[in-house]
């Protein structure tokens, strides 16, 4: 039925006069999975844990208690939590998800890092889910921001009561904003929790609020340049701007041994479905405002680009250039022929300075300064398809296993002596039975 109906929509975005991305991403939902839970894999998790804040029959209300109350009021479901002394796994969703898909994907996490341990093993991961409420609709993806950030603060205090447990935060989609937002008000003290690792799959966050940046701005009047130089006089050095940038939410991420992003530039939910205007609320932790130049789109730039599709340069240059107007009753012959016959074209040229009013030059360059920083890019993982949708992988068996396995192997080769991932702290174990 799905795939009839996919069928249907394409034909109909191929006749019709619509947006090709809008048809691609009908279709794309169309395909689309929901979270299975695999049936041959045992659910061998230890405790589990689902809270929603969404009010009872609303999906997108809050609960009216402040977060104080609201995780005081659950403090008896959180008991076995804070007890545990194998690895917890928090799994924040994303826009437009149901606590059910929620509840599958981070059940189906827990379980594959749950058969990584010893088969003798009486720790099994932990888990907890963090519901929250997004828009129900899709376009208004920039409301769903502000349902994020609100829930940060039920969040943050959440995970405060957790005291020296290890936690591995998993969110997904804007769930990243939340988990960021959160962390970066959870103070940083030995009785608090112990962030081992933060993986935000497809994040709907700014590429640059992970990221540092230097920059240099130079500002010219190249026709008054040129004018000084006739008239004799020394021409002005116009105007360099040097700085510095921190993403918002570096420091947050520091809280963390380990970040691992996972990035496609074939995710049309995170690149193409939002209007530019829409994509991160304006002023809300963007980065730096970088101007866009001709032929490229505003999606190719910082502030409105999302973690999820990945930055593929680290440095960009942008130059923008203002001509001095045209007087359009005068059209100069290049060939120098006294008149300009009506069947005559002039040539096109590149402005020399003498035409050019204003000249913005403007040069960024990004770094990661987290010490752990890793990016999986979903294209070169097992389980592609036409129509593929690239923002959900852990809905899809195959891609699941790869991924996973990849984050997996991440975290046992940065932790080198350490306990690795999925075996628990307080047990001394050698560290190759842990893996399979």
């Amino acid at each position: 039925m799905r795939a009839f109906l996919a069928v249907i929509v394409l034909v109909l975005g191929v006749a019709l006069p619509f947006n090709l991305d809008v048809v691609k991403f009908a279709v794309v939902q169309a395909l689309s999975s929901p979270c299975r839970f695999p049936k041959d894999l045992l659910p061998n998790v230890g405790q589990f844990v689902s809270l929603d804040l969404r009010h009872a029959g609303s999906g997108t209300v809050f609960v009216s208690a402040e977060p104080a109350d609201w995780v005081r009021a659950n403090s008896d479901v959180l008991a076995p939590l804070r007890s545990g002394s194998g690895d917890l796994i928090v799994y924040i969703h994303g826009f437009l998800t149901s606590m059910g898909d929620a509840d599958c994907a981070a059940k189906s996490v827990a379980a594959d890092l749950a058969e990584r341990q010893p088969p003798e093993s009486s720790h099994k991961p932990d888990v907890l889910v963090f519901g929250w409420p997004g828009e129900t609709k899709a376009r208004q993806f920039s409301r769903a921001q502000t349902a994020a950030s609100q829930a940060a603060k039920y969040l943050s205090d959440l995970l405060s009561q957790l005291r020296k447990r290890r936690i591995i935060l998993i969110a997904h989609s804007l769930g990243a904003a939340v988990a960021m937002e959160a962390l970066s008000e959870v103070p940083q003290t030995a009785e608090g929790p112990s962030f081992h690792a933060i993986i935000l799959i497809q994040g709907a966050i700014p590429v640059a609020s992970l990221r540092t940046w230097s920059y240099k701005i130079t500002v010219r009047f190249p026709a008054a340049e040129t004018h000084d130089r006739i008239a004799g006089r020394k021409p002005h050095p116009g105007y360099i701007e040097e700085g510095e940038g921190v993403g918002c939410y570096v420091d947050a991420a520091r809280k963390a041994r380990h970040l691992i992003v996972t990035r496609s530039a074939d995710d049309i939910t995170l690149s193409r479905m939002y209007a530019t205007d829409e994509m991160f609320v304006p002023g809300l932790c963007q980065g730096p405002r970088v101007f866009p130049v001709e032929g490229e789109t505003v999606r190719t730039l910082p502030q409105t680009l999302a973690i999820g599709s990945g930055m593929d340069r680290e440095e960009i240059f942008r130059i923008h250039r203002e001509l001095m107007p045209e007087d359009p009753g005068t059209i100069s012959d290049p060939w120098g022929a006294p008149e300009n016959p009506g069947n005559f074209v002039p040539t096109l040229r590149p402005p020399d300075d003498s035409q050019v009013l204003l000249e913005r030059a403007e040069t960024y360059s990004f770094k990661i300064p987290h010490p752990s920083y890793h990016e999986i890019h979903l294209s070169r993982l097992s389980g592609w398809r036409p129509f593929f949708d690239w923002h959900s992988p852990l809905n899809y068996r195959t891609m699941r296993a790869d991924l996973l396995g990849q984050i997996w192997h991440i975290l046992d080769q940065r932790d080198g002596a350490a306990a690795p991932i999925g075996v628990p702290v307080n047990d001394q174990q050698d560290p190759s039975r842990a893996t399979h």
